[in-house]
């Protein structure tokens, strides 16, 4: 029974949601349905959507909450049958291979007493902490609690916030010692309240050929393709162009739909790079589509408190100008924003020139990679990650590394610190598609051939234009400025400072390499 009806200011915690067996949200923009003797509370953002059995009597085995995309290209809105009787829920093999089967931004909740859990999406990207104590499930510990905070006082770190922008409670922690984070690839077993891997649960073999790598590629674009077209039957899109490789790749699959894309890119005021707003331009003028520069200013106190707010405190503030700032001010909300998360899987993101295969596992180097430190608390649940995982060699590891801690547990949080808009998805969330990355070779990902190999497969005209700098032999020239000769510069400006007042030949030295570096900074 519901005892408690807690009135909160949520009224714009876009996709948020609250499952709990003793309270309610009671919200403008929020509803509130019963599943099962446990009160779900949402936000109008987020579809509940009914999976029903195949059976005559269509009886519900579960709900998706959220943006479920089926391998039709559809996105789902109201109901769904599976393939199998309500008795066949209880194979879980048949309801994983069902729920995986789906892209898009989800969480599934079970309807039946056989198998009472909660799936997150391949990248848990609607992400969920839980109560250890049971009977509280949400989208953040916000609004689990009005205590909610950094916890780094228990993290023994002595600061109140993460000093890095990048930085993350990992491994299923949180700020709050009696709330956990599901991790993706678990499901929370709702009758013991623990979180349960259900994949992978072997090695997962990398091919050999090229034409077993040809088709992984064609796998990958087939369902980023899928994702994206459903999400363009449901509204515009926006994509946030820069001059990498994951923003392009999601560009190069979405050919089909172009007219249903606009393209943006934040602008350098916070130092987020000139090249990313000059090379997005270029190439929307390439393909002519349309592009949208969106300025970034400081933000101030009270926008980063509701920022931190919003995320549940699960890391740094820093997203906060564009996520929050930015995007309320100039995005339309009645649009879906992309997100390019996850392609970090296929390009080899933790590992090290010197990383082979069988290089020696320690957590606290694991840690070190993330930028994370090697306290106790993160140490020991590592350990338990590394012991879950032991199928997998160490490239392995770290891609799960990538998928579950960096993306489950860092960018999947930040995604609530959106502002307002339709919907915020990772196209490239989709199990056949994580799949198909963890099985390439070895030395094609150490190539960084992904996203080569993916454009040319969906729009090779995207290939005419380098990433990270301009065409040309200027661009070339900017490129080798800003990325090599700058910081030579830089290093040897810190060295001579170390030796400025010693003569005057250091002195010289510092202020003509000063000069340098100031002139080539304005070219």
């Amino acid at each position: 029974m519901i005892s408690i009806e807690r009135k909160l200011s949520v009224s714009d915690f876009n996709g948020q949601f609250l499952l709990s067996q003793d309270e309610k949200i009671i919200c403008d923009k929020w509803h509130v349905q019963d599943l099962n003797g446990w009160a779900l509370s949402h936000h109008d953002s987020l579809r509940l959507i009914e999976v029903t059995s195949n059976d005559a009597t269509g009886d519900c085995i579960g709900w998706f909450l959220g943006w479920p995309i089926n391998s039709s290209g559809e996105l789902i809105y109201e109901s769904t049958i599976a393939p199998f009787t309500k008795a066949g829920i209880a194979r879980t093999d048949q309801l994983e291979t069902f729920l995986y089967c789906h892209g898009g931004r989800w969480i599934f909740i079970s309807g039946t007493a056989e198998l009472p859990r909660i799936y997150l999406d391949p990248c848990g990207s609607l992400a969920l902490v839980y109560a250890l104590s049971g009977r509280q499930i949400a989208s953040t510990t916000t609004l689990m609690s009005s205590d909610a905070k950094f916890g780094h006082r228990w993290l023994e770190t002595g600061v109140e916030e993460f000093p890095g922008t990048n930085q993350f409670f990992p491994l299923g922690l949180t700020g709050d010692k009696k709330i956990a984070r599901l991790m993706p690839n678990h499901y929370l077993d709702l009758r013991t309240n623990k979180p349960v891997r259900h994949w992978p649960l072997n090695d997962i073999p990398r091919v050999n050929t090229a034409k077993e790598t040809a088709e992984l590629i064609d796998t990958i674009v087939s369902h980023v393709k899928n994702n994206l077209k459903a999400l363009a039957g449901d509204a515009q899109l926006y994509l946030s162009l820069t001059a990498g490789r994951d923003s392009r790749m999601l560009l190069a699959c979405s050919k089909e739909i172009r007219d249903r894309i606009s393209c943006f890119t934040f602008s350098d005021q916070l130092g987020t790079g000139p090249i990313d707003l000059e090379l997005a331009k270029h190439i929307c003028q390439h393909v002519d589509l349309p592009h949208e520069t969106v300025p970034l200013a400081s933000v101030g106190t009270a926008l980063r408190d509701e920022y931190l707010r919003r995320i549940g405190y699960a890391g740094n503030a820093g997203k906060a100008a564009d996520f929050l700032q930015a995007a309320g001010k100039y995005l339309d909300p009645s649009k879906i924003w992309l997100i390019g998360y996850a392609g970090e899987v296929g390009r080899s993101f933790y590992w090290l020139k010197n990383d082979t295969k069988d290089t020696k596992i320690d957590p606290a180097n694991l840690l070190q990679r993330m930028n994370l430190p090697s306290t106790p608390q993160f140490i020991e649940p590592m350990k338990a990650w590394i012991t879950d995982l032991d199928s997998l060699d160490f490239y392995g590891l770290l891609d799960m590394m990538y998928l579950e801690l960096r993306m489950g547990t860092w960018a999947a949080p930040h995604l609530y610190g959106c502002a307002p808009i339709r919907g915020v998805i990772v196209p490239l969330c989709h199990r056949g598609i994580m799949e198909a990355m963890l099985k390439l070779p070895v030395e094609y990902r150490w190539q960084q051939n992904l996203a080569n190999d993916v454009i040319r497969t969906a729009w090779p005209e995207l290939l005419q234009i380098p990433f990270q700098r301009m065409p040309g032999a200027y661009g070339l020239w900017l490129y080798v400025k800003d990325n090599k000769i700058a910081p030579r510069i830089n290093r040897y400006i810190d060295l001579l400072g170390t030796l400025r007042g010693r003569s005057r030949t250091y002195d010289t030295l510092y202020n003509t390499a000063r000069s340098i570096y100031r002139g080539i900074r304005k070219q």
